[in-house]
Parts: structure tokens; C-alpha cells; sequence
């Protein structure tokens, strides 16, 4: 199976045993020890932040955790009004890329990302709904993904 290290992004893979056992990252220079879990299908989308001011650091408090119970969640619908769950790790559980917390330097940028179950065979175009409060912020951010984002056929990464 393909994995990702989740500390430097690399791409490797592992054996389909290795499931659920210490996997190390295949890149010399991390060489990362993390516990793998096979995942069914999912579908990843990756939120690029951007810290345009010169002299501020935004504290990001991350869209992926979806451990904030109090706050308000993303959302990701179809046109055919279906809703998607937003998938999260367990506890002690390492996903590839979802950031619970990350201090954006001025001028600086992150990329988190959102984990969510795949859209149904028949959705063409996906909208994703984003709160502006892990940046500080009020409102949403609002996205329209078409299929050709996502299809394997056509994908973007």
C-alpha cells in the first residue's frame, strides 16, 4: 500500500501487512517511525494558508482536527444534497497532513488538509464550506470543486 510520512510528505510504499505496525519513512533524510492503519477510500483535499502581512503571525488553529466540539465544523456537500462526513484520526492515530495547530510566520504559508468519505459515483461538482475562525476570523470560505478535481481519471494533486 502507498503511505505518506506524516512529518516530510513522502510518498513510499510498505507491504499490505504492514497495516497497523510501525512503518519508517522511506526518505533518507526523515527516516520517521509512525503507525500505519489502512483506510478505506477517502477523499483528501489540501487547503493552502497564505500569511500575507510582513510583520504578523497568525496562530492557525487547522480545519482538520474536527476535535472542537464547540466551534463551528467544514462541510461538503454534492449538488445532490449529499453530505460527506469529515473523517478524523483516533487518538495516537497519524493521518497524513491534518493540522491541529501551526503558527503561520509573516509571510509564511501551510497547507492543511481535509480527509472526507468519496463522493458518490453520480456527484459532479463538491462544495466545500470552511470556517474563518482557526485564522481568527469571521465567515466562511466557500469553495465549488468540480469532478475533475477529484476523478482518478483527471485528478489534481
Amino acid at each position: 500500500m502507498l503511505v505518506h510520512c506524516p512529518r516530510c510528505r513522502s510518498r513510499f510504499k510498505v507491504p499490505d501487512e504492514a497495516a497497523g505496525k510501525t512503518a519508517t519513512c522511506g526518505n533518507p533524510q526523515c527516516r520517521a517511525k509512525f503507525v500505519k492503519h489502512e483506510v478505506g477510500p477517502y477523499l483528501l483535499i489540501g487547503l493552502r494558508v497564505n500569511n500575507r502581512s510582513s510583520t504578523k503571525k497568525v496562530d492557525f488553529k487547522g480545519w482538520s482536527n474536527g476535535l472542537d466540539f464547540l466551534g463551528p465544523k467544514c462541510s461538503l456537500v454534492d449538488e445532490h444534497g449529499n453530505n460527506y462526513v469529515q473523517m478524523t484520526a483516533a487518538i495516537g492515530e497519524t493521518w497524513d497532513g491534518p493540522i491541529a495547530r501551526e503558527t503561520i510566520a509573516p509571510r509564511g504559508r501551510m497547507i492543511d488538509r481535509l480527509i472526507f468519505e468519496p463522493p458518490v459515483d453520480a456527484a459532479q461538482e463538491l462544495r466545500l464550506e470552511v470556517p474563518a475562525a482557526p485564522l481568527g476570523l469571521e465567515g466562511w470560505y466557500r469553495f465549488r470543486i468540480p469532478r475533475l478535481m477529484w476523478d482518478e481519471e483527471g485528478g489534481v494533486e
